[in-house]
């Protein structure tokens, strides 16, 4: 989500947040709620579940010890679910449907669902992108035999969609196949599109991760009839896909990233790198052999037939290239960056007003930062400056997110979609001097700047 886009985004996720909560309440659940301020300076929460494994089955099977992780954004890439009259996605549902499966039939591994807030890439400097995804994988860095489903479903499909990212990012084929394989015996339609999801960097420290989601598909499949796939029916083929996959112990680091797939009439041929590779060397091999007999003939009677054949092969040939080239994902999304205005020297009552209060507790100072909005901001930044010309070196006794000192000056990072009114408070040590500078991007592309002294003890 990116300036000129809906500036209540964070109202709908808090909405949705408390439904979430609400419906696993109601169903009985134990459920944990991650704050994602104090780490990655986000304004969400993200709401995990861990389901156990059945009784009896730890040490009894290959899959006992696995984890399949079911990964979905409290508000998806739209910024609000599929009709403004409702609080949950079709993804929703469908993790709640999944839920249900795993509670009548509990697995022989372990299943964590987990509704990631703050997941959007962000709109300014300074905050981390995808919070909730980072958070998770932060969890989960020390955890083997994990396998990770990232979906996005704001509104019902008419197939699902495998995005296979680029490069080292890509999804594993041994995950991919797999899930086609039970999409198959389903009769339900599945793609694999090598766009840019714009998570692969995100992607890049946790191997085991297939996303799905959006609405382009890939060349050359069919949607069934256009019917739309019901929850229920999707829900069956995730389940059906963790059980398979956490049966199976595959090494993600050293699996195949960079096969091709083609796709035609809803039957997927997936080609693995190794024959890929063998099969342009091939190709390679039959266009030199027919250029040499192009030229030993060229001055016999026949040439015009063979020339006819050649180009013919040479266009067939050119065709299978690309084709290859399309599905082994080199396209990259390109986001326009839109154009900001640095509002200084204004009544920036117009768009918000900030106050400090100081207590003094002990050797430090407690500064309290209140802001309030007329408008919804998309992004806040927040910095302290030193003022006086003495040792520059200083330190911050506590503040509720993450902050980065470089001599004279401290960033506060702030993630997007902040409330109205912020109330932050932050512990410096007394007898220091400095202001106070926050940076506030709205959604008109306008930047305003407002300066807060700060003098304690002074």
């Amino acid at each position: 989500m990116f300036p000129g886009m809906h500036a209540d985004v964070r109202t709908a996720e808090t909405q949705t947040h408390d439904e979430i909560a609400r419906i696993l309440g109601e169903k009985n659940i134990t459920f944990r709620e991650q704050s994602l301020m104090p780490d990655y300076g986000a304004f969400g929460t993200s709401i995990e579940a861990l389901l156990p494994a059945r009784s009896g089955s730890g040490g009894g099977g290959t899959g006992a010890n696995s984890l399949f992780v079911l990964t979905l954004p409290i508000t998806s890439a739209g910024g609000k679910p599929a009709s403004s009259n409702e609080k949950l996605s079709w993804g929703h549902e469908l993790a709640f449907k999944f839920i249900d499966i795993i509670l009548s039939e509990p697995p022989s591994f372990d299943t964590l669902i987990y509704f990631a807030g703050d997941n959007w890439p962000v709109v300014s400097p300074g905050a981390y992108p995808y919070a909730g995804l980072q958070a998770l994988f932060n969890q989960l860095e020390n955890r083997e035999d994990v396998i990770l489903m990232y979906c996005d479903f704001p509104a019902p499909p008419d197939a699902i969609q495998i995005v296979k990212g680029k490069g080292q990012t890509a999804a594993p084929l041994a995950l991919v196949e797999p899930f086609f394989k039970i999409c198959a015996e389903h009769d339900v339609p599945c793609f694999l599109n090598t766009i840019d999801a714009g998570l692969d960097a995100e992607f890049d420290n946790f191997a085991a991760a297939v996303y799905s989601g959006g609405d382009i598909p890939a060349w050359f499949n069919i949607p069934r009839n256009e019917e739309k796939i019901t929850v229920g029916e999707a829900a069956i083929i995730v389940y059906e896909y963790a059980a398979d996959i956490t049966q199976n112990k595959i090494d993600v680091e050293n699996t195949d990233r960079n096969y091709a797939h083609i796709g035609f009439n809803r039957k997927n041929i997936f080609i693995s790198e190794y024959t890929l590779v063998l099969l342009i060397l091939f190709a390679s091999t039959a266009v030199c052999f027919l250029c040499l007999l192009l030229f030993y003939i060229s001055k016999s009677r026949i040439k015009r037939l063979v020339i006819s054949v050649f180009a013919l092969v040479l266009f067939i040939s050119l065709i299978s290239f690309a084709i290859l080239y399309t599905n082994t994902g080199k396209n990259i999304r390109q986001t326009p960056k839109k154009s900001q205005q640095k509002i200084e020297n204004i009544v920036t009552e117009h768009y918000f007003t900030a106050e400090t209060e100081e207590i003094r507790f002990l050797d430090r100072n407690i500064v309290k930062i209140k802001i309030n909005t007329r408008h919804l901001p998309l992004h806040y930044r927040l910095f302290f400056t030193r003022r006086d010309m003495e040792d520059p070196v200083y330190f911050i006794y506590d503040a509720p997110m993450p902050y980065s000192t470089q001599g004279r000056h401290t960033e506060f990072i702030l993630g997007s979609y902040p409330p109205a009114s912020l109330n932050l408070e932050i512990a410096l040590p007394r007898n220091l001097s400095g202001d106070f500078i926050i940076e506030a991007l709205f959604e008109d592309g306008s930047k305003v700047v407002q300066s807060l002294p700060y003098n304690a003890g002074i």
